[in-house]
């Protein structure tokens, strides 16, 4: 199945077997403008607008949405929040939300009825979505660039670092120790993020031009090591795969520069072989990705015993 996070029109989720011809599965009317969405086992949750657009809305909701039975989804609760919810994602119970004039809420959705904001974080910018890189959480935060914090507490977030790293940074994914950020015009910076308190720009992959105008790069999404991003100018856009076992030397691997209606986000399935590209104006693209080599993480480790020490200690995160 695909969900849908469809604006106005809700939840759509749509049957994919023949991913050639999708099929309508079921369509949930929300409370909310629905704006980015995640799924967590048999739940989907669902940042929105209270208005039909950013103009009109003062506030937003994160809606939880029973999808144990595609065919019958169910509203099992929600939570008023502050500034504009526009994307969110989930770990552990909870989801950590992006709420553009309000920065970041901490949502604990242990109680799917009874979703509790924990804490929420004021980011210098408009925040537009978020990543984890384990206990940190890296914020994609516009002209004001990335924050990243300290979400071990998830209480009481503690900011670690905040700053211009690349352009409007409308988009951040997390692969390993590395961000992948969207900027825009400025293309896509691939950042070191082995120091969450000190990050370090890296390689910027600049965007193809659409249509014999430059294009922007507005998000990615980082998965087993390789990179998907999708790009845009006006109405046209295109979508390129990328390896990332090289980090600092991304490998392109293929690429489609023929989307239509300014795509915006994108996402992929490792059980479907799918990627999904959504575009206001032209609906859902899903594409098959094909993946020739074996997924890998490559860790960097350092000894820190010798000969003759009798204890060492060992933190994974």
């Amino acid at each position: 199945y695909a969900y849908l996070a469809a604006g106005e029109n809700g939840l759509k989720i749509y049957e994919v077997s023949n991913p050639a011809k999708p099929v309508l599965a079921a369509g949930l009317a929300l409370e909310c403008f629905a704006n980015g969405i995640f799924i967590d086992g048999n739940f989907a949750y669902i940042a929105g607008l209270l208005g039909a657009g950013e103009e009109e809305s003062e506030g937003g909701l994160l809606e939880i949405v029973d999808i144990q039975d595609p065919a019958k989804p169910s509203i099992t609760g929600s939570v008023e929040l502050t500034g504009q919810p526009v994307n969110v994602i989930v770990k552990d119970n909870i989801a950590y939300v992006a709420t553009q004039t309000t920065g970041i809420a901490l949502v604990d959705v242990t109680n799917a009825a009874s979703p509790t904001v924990l804490a929420t974080y004021d980011t210098p910018g408009l925040c537009y979505g978020v990543d984890l890189l384990g206990g940190f959480l890296v914020g994609a935060d516009g002209l004001d660039g990335i924050v990243t914090l300290d979400v071990r507490d998830t209480t009481y977030p503690k900011k670690l670092y905040g700053g211009v790293i690349t352009g409007n940074v409308l988009n951040a994914t997390v692969w390993d120790t590395y961000a992948a950020l969207s900027g825009g015009s400025d293309g896509l910076m691939v950042a070191d993020l082995a120091l969450p308190y000190n990050p370090a720009p890296g390689t910027v992959i600049e965007p193809l031009p659409l249509r014999n105008q430059p294009g922007q790069t507005k998000a990615s999404v980082a998965f087993n090591s390789y990179l998907l991003t999708v790009e845009t100018i006006g109405n046209y856009g295109g979508v390129r795969l990328f390896d990332l076992q090289d980090a600092e030397s991304p490998a392109e691997l293929d690429g489609d520069p023929y989307l239509l209606g300014d795509p915006l986000k994108v996402s992929y399935s490792p059980d479907q072989g799918l990627a999904y590209v959504s575009s206001q104006i032209a609906g859902l693209y899903m594409y098959s990705v094909t993946l020739t080599d074996e997924p890998g993480i490559d860790l960097d480790g350092c000894w820190l015993g010798w000969a003759g020490e009798t204890g060492i200690a060992l933190e994974l995160d």
